[in-house]
């Protein structure tokens, strides 16, 4: 029964990793990833769109604690901005790289912030 609860416990700690990971071959990706090291490890992507994302942070003046939020396009209003916060927006450059690894495997989306892998996505089976 040990040997059962070790093992379904192995087997949930590696489903959880793999949202954060990208296979590629035996090279593992992680998010922190820079752009030169996942194009040594995967080779270039199928497609690659670049463009800004907009980040804003509200700022405590007196603690300088920060919360971020980011988005696509520029947002005007609609934030809540919490009490004795100042808020900033500043543009980042992003891009999104698609690995399409064939019809028998699902595509990956990469999105990177500045440079550095931030986000990995899975999307439909490639073709």
């Amino acid at each position: 029964m040990l040997r059962l609860v070790m093992l379904f416990a192995c087997f949930v700690l590696i489903s959880a990793s793999s949202a954060d990971a990208l296979r590629c071959g035996p090279r593992l990706i992680t998010k922190g990833a820079y752009k030169p090291e996942v194009l040594y490890k995967c080779g270039d992507p199928h497609f690659v769109e670049e463009f800004w994302l907009y980040e804003t942070v509200f700022l405590h003046p007196h603690t300088h604690q920060r919360r971020i939020h980011t988005h696509r396009v520029p947002m005007h209003g609609g934030y809540e901005i919490p009490a004795g916060h100042e808020l900033l927006t500043r543009p980042v450059r992003a891009e999104d790289w698609t690995y399409n690894f064939g019809p028998n495997r699902l595509m990956q989306r990469l999105r990177f912030i500045n440079g550095q892998l931030h986000e990995i996505d899975t999307m439909g089976y490639g073709y």
